[in-house]
């Protein structure tokens, strides 16, 4: 294990605990002195659990309390998002107590000295006075469960999706829309790139002009406020208040890598110029700051409001915050959808490049036994085995495979979609897992998966499903969505990319297949309306493989001059040589096709 403990870049005493990194060597440790587990669960970017380390962890009473009392275990969220799911009590620093058993005992966030102080004495005292009998209620009350079977885990029968559940969510998230700032509610107010992504589609679907409105409200203000770095690009993670002025600032890949694609697809719906420039802005910073330079970008960005404060020329003389130099698959897999997508659609050779270079890395990792790891530190690939690291990759990788036609790409999203079906789909208890059973760790057993995760996987398996031609695969997308279909109601209108999945299920892709000398200058201009085109659910088949027989599969000859052929379901509603009539049809804008 290549994991060592980070802590505040500021100067601190934290290291000075004697930290042990999850497993089971530090709960037997604990067992075997009769201790409680001291959990500490961080980001390398978060700034009050530097707080934590610059005070509390560096109080020396609080070491000596710690050391002496308590096995300490130190977990980075980035790095094992599986153990902060299960132990996380709310945000970031998590100081949770555990038994030696691994049981959550209580928890919270930031603690102060003082405050650190006096919990640490009072479990102290406690789980010396009352240990046996605190895990003699923690055993019966397993033991119960047991016969009731486990919450949340007993297999439901599949409940009907049905296309009202996307106008339910759509309520939900109108009900919570902020029509004078933009964004959802009050503060703090985050991102939220999938209830945008929402809102595009019930715009393109129905026309409906206050969907347009408020996003573009949101997009609006979030740009020219605080939240948006006005001069070296990209996206704060969220802001402290209501109207984007003043922000958390530290920059997520993953939070900019959407963002990015999100703009462009805004531009192309209303032509407004500071979409796409943003939108470039965003991805020059993450190629810049964010990138190695040769296909790998990096997770983070730290928070340093006095670097922040300044203008650029005070920014170069403060010198910049530190960039966590890991790479996290899941969000390394969304930086290259992002600067293939930019890349194409720009005409933009740096951001092709940076993207096809990303994911000839991202392709390269695959295995059809173990998918992809979860993240990448040096020239070590950890921890394999989480659901969304294979959901994005598989999402990532096809979407190269739309646009390069490499047949490579698809064989590596077809061994990834299988991994899915067959590996994380729990029959019995009719989940999808978390984890891989073979990867958990034993104090981690697989939980239902969490319901934005749940939704792209069952949305990488419905596109590869058209892509391949293989139907099974969109029968495992359909089991995964029926298994959230009593349950979505609860996440209100954090449900959108999960409404979004049951949409693109129920309607289904609209598959533009290409067929003919790939070469010829008509070929790059019928795929340059696909590109242009702002329509959800929208496939490119760049083989042809999907012509269906009233489509004009008499044209399947590759020396034919290139046609198209548009395909939903089981029919087929066009086939042109004509880009400029293809455009028409996958709805491109006017402005930007002459543009073109």
């Amino acid at each position: 294990m290549t994991d060592t403990f980070r802590f505040s870049p500021r100067p601190n005493r934290a290291a000075e605990i004697r930290w042990r990194e999850w497993g089971e060597e530090s709960f037997r440790e604990a067992a075997e002195q009769g201790k409680l587990v001291l959990l500490s669960i961080s980001a390398v970017w978060c700034h009050w659990c530097h707080v934590m380390d610059e005070t509390t962890y560096s109080d020396p009473e609080v070491i000596e309390l710690v050391n002496a009392g308590f096995i300490p275990v130190r977990v980075d969220n980035d790095r094992r998002p599986d153990i902060n799911r299960r132990y996380n009590q709310g945000g970031w620093p998590t100081t949770a107590f555990l038994s030696p058993q691994g049981d959550l005992l209580a928890g919270t966030t930031y603690l102060p000295p003082e405050s650190m102080r006096a919990v640490l004495k009072r479990f102290r005292e406690l789980w010396e006075e009352k240990g046996r009998e605190i895990e003699g209620q923690i055993r019966e009350s397993e033991d119960n469960r047991g016969r009731e079977g486990p919450a949340g885990e007993k297999r439901h029968p599949a409940m009907r999706l049905h296309q009202g559940i996307r106008d339910e969510v759509w309520r939900a998230l109108a009900r919570a829309q902020d029509h004078r700032h933009g964004g959802l509610g009050g503060a703090p107010k985050f991102l939220m790139p999938d209830t945008l992504e929402l809102a595009l589609d019930v715009y393109q679907d129905r026309r409906n002009p206050s969907a347009l409105a408020w996003l573009t409200l949101t997009l609006d203000n979030m740009l020219s406020g605080g939240v948006y770095d006005r001069l070296e690009g990209g996206f704060f993670r969220y802001s402290t208040t209501p109207d984007w002025s003043v922000p958390h600032y530290e920059k997520m890949l993953s939070d900019n890598a959407r963002m990015a694609v999100l703009l462009l697809r805004a531009w192309r719906i209303t032509r407004k110029p500071s979409y796409r420039e943003k939108a470039v802005q965003t991805l020059d910073y993450v190629g810049r700051t964010l990138g190695d330079g040769k296909g790998w970008f990096y997770g983070s960005q730290d928070a340093d409001e006095e670097y922040y404060a300044e203008d650029m020329a005070g920014r170069g003389a403060h010198g910049a915050p530190f960039v966590d130099p890991t790479v996290y698959i899941n969000s390394q897999a969304e930086a290259v959808t992002a600067f293939l997508e930019a890349g194409e659609l720009l005409n933009n050779h740096r951001f092709r490049e940076w993207g096809r270079s990303g994911l000839e890395l991202l392709a390269g990792l695959v295995s059809g036994k173990s998918g992809v790891p979860h993240f990448k530190e040096g020239r070590d690939f950890e921890h394999r085995g989480l659901l969304e690291d294979q959901a994005l990759a598989l999402l990532a990788i096809q979407y190269g495979h739309q646009l390069t036609g490499e047949p490579d790409l698809l064989e590596k999203s077809i061994a990834l979609g299988k991994l899915l079906a067959e590996r994380y789909w729990d029959e019995e208890r009719h989940i999808l897992r978390d984890i891989d059973p073979r990867f958990h760790d034993v104090r981690l057993r697989p939980q239902p998966a969490e319901i934005s995760d749940a939704a792209a996987a069952a949305r990488g398996l419905c596109l590869l499903s058209r892509l391949a031609m293989m139907p099974d695969l969109e029968e495992a997308a359909r089991g995964i969505l029926e298994s959230y279909a009593d349950t979505y109601p609860l996440y209100s209108y954090h449900a959108a990319a999960y409404a979004r999945a049951v949409d693109l299920l129920l309607t289904g892709p609209t598959v533009v297949s290409l067929r003919g000398r790939s070469g010829e200058g008509l070929y790059q201009g019928l795929r340059r309306a696909v590109v242009l085109s702002p329509l959800p659910r929208l496939v490119l088949d760049p083989t042809g493989n999907n012509v269906y027989p009233d489509g004009g599969a008499d044209e399947s000859d590759p020396d034919r001059p290139p046609i198209a052929t548009v395909c939903r379901g089981s029919s087929c509603s066009m086939a042109t040589r004509d880009p400029e009539e293809l455009a028409r049809a996958l709805a491109v804008n006017s402005g930007l096709w002459m543009e073109g």
